[in-house]
């Protein structure tokens, strides 16, 4: 669920230990999503070549991917540059769910759920 209180994009690249343009600094961010269905507001990430054209239509006010992406971010996106995106998305989700104030046992597996036990 999107945040009450966002985050300003240079508190999160602080928390992955990388730097982002001034410009975008304080970009607002109130949750990840997926680059389809990303929009303004949203954070998301890019881990694999695959999903180039998907990051160049995304929506989202920012990306996390590797340097050699780059080129392909869209002007409107800021940029968040990993060496692992993926473990960033990891990171940015355990603040979130710090920030909603969620605990690991208030998750819930819907009933049709099945792990395999």
């Amino acid at each position: 669920r999107p945040l009450d209180e966002p985050f300003a994009l240079h508190e999160l690249a602080k928390a992955l230990g990388v730097s982002v343009e001034p410009a975008w600094r304080d970009v607002r961010v109130v949750r990840l999503a997926p680059l389809d269905v990303a929009s303004p507001g949203d954070l998301s990430f890019l881990n694999d070549s695959r999903y180039l054209p998907a990051l160049e239509r995304s929506g989202a006010s920012a990306v996390m991917l590797r340097a050699e992406h780059l080129p392909r971010l869209p002007a409107r996106c800021a940029a968040l540059v990993l060496e692992d995106p993926y473990l960033g998305f990891a990171t940015v989700a355990a603040l979130m769910q710090a920030r909603l104030g969620l605990r690991s046992e208030e998750r819930r597996v819907g009933k049709s759920v099945d792990l395999g036990g």
